[in-house]
């Protein structure tokens, strides 16, 4: 039974972000007709001369149990109607649920993320309990190839730490004790962002996951709501950031955590149990998600349309999925 509901609410859960991170491709001439799996950033790495993308599966047939990296290609479709496939052989095609050996996630980084943690007063003692048995829970089991910060946040930001692959340090840092008063939201959100827009290098996939339960009301650098969502879209936007946010109670702004979550997804719990709900579905996001180096051809304007394709018994192409290039 627990297993059927997890199911279903999965499904719905994978609707929605189809739904808007599909406010990705609005200034798309048409939208993906292959959804096996949605994209969360593409875009061309000068530093290393390469394309990187970042995919999540949808759908069973290529979740990491079942599909086979060794059979995809790509195949660019170019803005003057020409096409290029590249060849598997010169693909490095990463799935992050596999990264677990000790050795290789100490000597690799695909991905970087900052966990901004509301600290209010509005958060009780028996909530507060399950905000760090959940958020510890989830960095013990996040795939070792990544590197993460802490920043928790109350009237103003309170604990910044430095980026780290050390699960005991950010475990740490979301325990610690810490005075609890208003809600600075807008102020330690803008600054999850920034911290990860400067640290630009060769790791592919960046995020912000963000968890709160109240209203801003003590941000003192954005204290417009309008200005605020504006900024961070454009921000995200351009420095392919996706904010995966978690809003707890009923005292959220949820219509605002879900637009400015739009190159991600937004998830509402009105109990502070359930957040262990949302964390895991997060997780599984990131396990179910493949990341791709291409090696670059021309320029990255030319590209209209990138595919995953596989090659038939025939010697036909199959397309896996089509991603809009913006």
């Amino acid at each position: 039974m627990k297993k059927s509901i997890f199911l279903k609410f999965a499904a719905v859960f994978f609707l929605v972000i189809i739904g808007v991170s599909g406010l990705l491709e609005a200034q798309a001439a048409r939208k993906a007709m292959y959804l096996n799996f949605q994209k969360l950033v593409l875009y061309h790495s000068r530093k290393t001369n390469e394309y990187y993308l970042a995919v999540t599966a949808t759908d069973n047939s290529t979740r990491p149990a079942n599909f086979d990296t060794l059979g995809v290609h790509i195949k660019l479709e170019m803005r003057n109607g020409e096409s290029k496939l590249i060849d598997n052989g010169d693909l490095k095609i990463t799935n992050l649920g596999n990264m677990y050996n000790k050795v290789i996630g100490e000597n690799n980084t695909l991905f970087r993320f900052t966990m901004v943690i509301d600290n209010s007063g509005s958060i009780d003692g028996a909530s507060l309990g399950y905000v760090q048995h959940t958020l510890t829970r989830f960095i013990e089991l996040v795939p070792l190839v990544f590197e993460a910060q802490v920043i928790r946040f109350s009237d103003t930001v309170q604990l910044k730490t430095p980026f780290t692959k050390n699960k005991e340090d950010l475990i740490a840092a979301i325990t610690q004790k810490l005075p609890q008063g208003s809600t600075a939201l807008f102020d330690a959100i803008d600054l999850g962002v920034q911290e990860l827009k400067y640290k630009q290098d060769e790791i592919p996939l960046r995020f912000a996951v963000v968890l709160t339960d109240g209203l801003e009301n003590a941000s003192v650098n954005n204290t417009d709501p309008i200005a605020f969502k504006s900024k961070i879209i454009n921000e995200c936007r351009q420095n392919y950031i996706p904010l995966f946010i978690v809003g707890v109670t009923d005292n959220v702004d949820s219509q605002l955590l879900t637009e400015i979550s739009c190159f991600g997804f937004y998830q509402h719990k009105k109990n502070f149990p359930d957040i262990d709900e949302a964390f895991q579905l997060i997780l599984n996001v990131i396990k179910d998600t493949y990341v791709f180096k291409i090696p670059a051809v021309g320029n990255f304007s030319d590209i209209k349309t990138l595919y995953l394709v596989k090659k038939t018994p025939a010697g036909n192409l199959e397309t896996i999925q089509d991603i809009i290039v913006n």
